[in-house]
């Protein structure tokens, strides 16, 4: 009785030698493809047009532009920041209340500056008002 009950079990469940195979390949051929690695996605940079002016320029040795901006819509207050110049040659014929457009790009080690164009000195932007310093 009990081997009648065990040869049940056994085919219930597919223990045959053909049935192992079968279901092994099957396994191993969905093993094999979650084990694949998917090609690992590129972050893509944000890349956003802005208008601010200088405030301070960079110090010897350093590559960074701190300005005030104007908002960025649906992404961020407009604020003074620094920021790190993607190419330090850009900001040599810049001076402080230069007026200028250029693009932030967010990227995974966080912001870059690039593509600085001076701009007319009449040209009016909507900054917000920074305490002066002491």
């Amino acid at each position: 009785m009990l081997s009648i009950i065990f040869g049940l079990l056994l085919a219930a469940c597919g223990g045959g030698e053909k049935g192992q195979t079968a279901d092994s390949t099957a396994t191993d051929t969905a093993t094999e493809a979650s084990n694949e690695e998917a090609p690992e996605e590129t972050p893509k940079e944000e890349v956003y047009t802005v208008k601010g002016q200088v405030v301070r320029l960079p110090e010897t040795g350093k590559n960074d532009l701190t300005v005030d901006h104007e908002e960025i819509p649906d992404f961020m207050e407009a604020m003074r920041m620094s920021l790190t110049l993607a190419d330090s040659t850009e900001a040599k014929d810049l001076v402080v209340g230069d007026k200028i457009s250029f693009e932030m790009v967010k990227g995974e080690s966080g912001f870059l500056m690039r593509k600085i164009e001076k701009l007319p000195a009449d040209t009016e932007l909507k900054l917000p008002a920074m305490p002066e310093k002491k």
